[in-house]
C-alpha cells in the first residue's frame, strides 16, 4: 500500500542521488530549514527543500481511495560570479530533474500527472547568494480504507 510518508521518502531518496552534473555525486543537499523566491537557504547553498504536500481525495471506491497529492520541490544553486550562468544551469538542473520524476518509482499504484507539471527559475536578488528553482507537480496513489 502507498501512503504520502512513502512518496516524500521516495522523493528524498531521488534528490539523495540527483546528479545533473553527471560528476558521480549529488549536487543538491537536503535543507535543513524551508526556502522559497524570497528566502535563501540556511544551511548549504546547493540545496533542495520540499514542501509538505497538499493532499485531497480524487475519488473514493469500496476499499480505498484514490488520492492526490500536490507537490512542490525548491532547488537552490550557488549563483558566485556568474548569475546568469547559475540561472542557465538551474533551468538545465530542473529539466533534468523532470526527467527523473517521471521515471522514479515513487510507489505501487502511484502516478505521475505529467500534465500538470511546472517548473520556474528566478534570478539572483540583488542581496542574495543564490538561485532559486520551483519544480511543482501533481501524483496520485491508490490507498486502502484508513490509509492516507
Amino acid at each position: 500500500m502507498t501512503t504520502i510518508e512513502g512518496v516524500i521518502d521516495a522523493l528524498h531518496g531521488m534528490m539523495a542521488t540527483f546528479d545533473p552534473d553527471g560528476r558521480g555525486r549529488p549536487r543538491y543537499e537536503r535543507a535543513a530549514d524551508p526556502f522559497t523566491f524570497d528566502r535563501q537557504p540556511r544551511t548549504a547553498l546547493d540545496a533542495y527543500y520540499l514542501d509538505p504536500p497538499s493532499v485531497r481525495t480524487a475519488f473514493a471506491y469500496a476499499q480505498g481511495s484514490n488520492l492526490v497529492a500536490e507537490m512542490t520541490v525548491w532547488i537552490a544553486r550557488e549563483a558566485r560570479d556568474d548569475a546568469d550562468r547559475a540561472i542557465r544551469d538551474l533551468a538545465r538542473d530542473l529539466a533534468r530533474l523532470r526527467r527523473v520524476l517521471l521515471d522514479a518509482d515513487l510507489g505501487e499504484d502511484t502516478n505521475v500527472h505529467e500534465d500538470a507539471i511546472s517548473m520556474h527559475a528566478v534570478p539572483r536578488a540583488d542581496d542574495a547568494v543564490t538561485v532559486i528553482g520551483r519544480l511543482r507537480f501533481a501524483i496520485d496513489y491508490d490507498v486502502d480504507d484508513g490509509g492516507v
